[in-house]
């Protein structure tokens, strides 16, 4: 069970920052930029707009969603493997916001082809060639995908023949 208290309510050997915990361990090497704390939950899309907009801005009015970007590394993919992809989002206000796990969803037009079941990863499964598209704020972007069998290559090769028969 999770139990909310203000950072107020902390006893002050609790409240470091970069400090060890632990007997032995090292304190942080480096430096802390920004930290923020809310008052509540953040979306996973404010998270992602914060992200994008960089540190000591916070994103309050990202404005009208542009474009929409679907990132797919190779487009030709063999059977049976897997691969990331990922979806950027440009707004008026932000640019190239990550919203491939913060509110993306995905579909192929062929599952047995492509599965797009977990967001931001496709499997290939079988031969062929279907569409994947992504989906966010009212928007889609596809990309093809072909897919093909995974290649014969010789995995042993043994040699009988000594050269003295």
């Amino acid at each position: 069970m999770l139990a909310e208290i203000a950072a107020t309510q902390l006893a002050a050997t609790e409240a470091y920052f970069g400090a060890a915990v632990n007997y032995g361990d090292a304190n942080l090497n480096g430096a802390i930029n920004e930290m923020r704390i809310y008052n509540g939950p953040v979306s996973p899309l404010q998270v992602a707009l914060n992200h994008a907009a960089g540190p000591d801005n916070v994103v309050t009015n990202p404005g009208a969603l542009l474009a929409l970007r679907l990132v797919v590394a190779n487009t030709n993919m063999v059977s049976l493997s897997s691969q990331s992809v990922t979806v950027y989002a440009d707004y008026a206000n932000v640019t190239n916001v990550n919203v491939t796990t913060a509110g993306a969803s995905y579909s192929t037009g062929n599952s047995n082809i492509v599965s797009a079941a977990v967001p931001g990863v496709i499997r290939a499964i079988v031969p062929g060639t279907t569409l994947l598209t992504a989906s966010f704020g009212g928007s889609n972007v596809s990309r093809t995908i072909t897919v093909t069998n995974t290649p014969m290559v010789l995995a042993h090769r043994w040699s009988f023949n000594n050269g003295a028969d």
